[in-house]
C-alpha cells in the first residue's frame, strides 16, 4: 500500500491497520504530507511480519490519536523512520 497525500482521520478504531505480512509506505516527498490523526485508539498499527516505512524527513503527521501513535506488536514488526519521521508522535517501535 503507498500512501500519497492522503488524510485519515476520526475512526471508532485504528487508522490504519498492517496486519498478516502487510507492508505499507506513507510518502511525503515532493510536498505532499499525509496525516493520520484523531482515532480512537492507535493511528497505525504495526502488526506480525507487517512493514511499515515513513519517507520525506517528517513531514507526515501521525499525532493526536487517544492510543499510541505508531504501534508495533509483538512478534517481528519492521518500521523505518517511525522514530523519526511522524511528526512528533508517540511510537514503541525499536528501529536499528
Amino acid at each position: 500500500m503507498l500512501l500519497l497525500g492522503s488524510i485519515v482521520s476520526g475512526n471508532p478504531g485504528a487508522g490504519v491497520a498492517l496486519l498478516d505480512s502487510s507492508v505499507a509506505r506513507f510518502n511525503s516527498d515532493g510536498g505532499t504530507v499525509n496525516r493520520i490523526t484523531g482515532h480512537l485508539f492507535n493511528g497505525v498499527v504495526v502488526g506480525d511480519l507487517s512493514f511499515a516505512r515513513f519517507v520525506g524527513g517528517g513531514n507526515d503527521v501521525v499525532t493526536g490519536n487517544s492510543g499510541t501513535d505508531v504501534i508495533c506488536f509483538p512478534q517481528f514488526p519492521a518500521t523505518r523512520g517511525a522514530l523519526t519521521n511522524i511528526g512528533g508522535g508517540t511510537t514503541n517501535c525499536i528501529e536499528p
